[in-house]
């Protein structure tokens, strides 16, 4: 394998086409809020070009996806609810989140069965 060929290129388009139509997302739509041609997103999905980190940076937010969909495969086989969390706390800001987490550490502490 060559090191511009690595799995995680591979499966950039497979999943970025899975997660745009997963958001009833056209290519157009997409190309749109990125900034880029609806072309170029097909390119992507089908593995002909390659994005750069600023792009795919683009399209993971326009798509509201963690960066951890891309990197790490088995994110995906999370509990959605997870994901959900992850999601909107990567929206929170730092006050907000360190209210999350001395909720999250009560409730763990607690035994919360709610």
């Amino acid at each position: 394998m060559s090191i511009y060929n690595t799995p995680l290129e591979e499966r950039f388009g497979e999943k970025l086409e899975e997660l745009r139509e997963g958001k009833n997302m056209t290519r157009e739509q997409l190309a749109e809020q990125v900034g880029l041609t609806a072309r170029h997103i097909a390119a992507l999905e089908r593995g002909e070009r390659r994005p750069t980190l600023n792009t795919m940076e683009k399209l993971l937010r326009a798509l509201g996806a963690p960066t951890e969909w891309l990197v790490y495969p088995e994110f995906e086989e999370q509990n959605a609810r997870l994901r959900e969390i992850s999601h909107l706390a990567a929206t929170f800001s730092d006050e907000q989140l360190e209210f999350l987490l001395g909720m999250m550490r009560l409730m763990r502490k607690q035994k919360y069965e709610g």
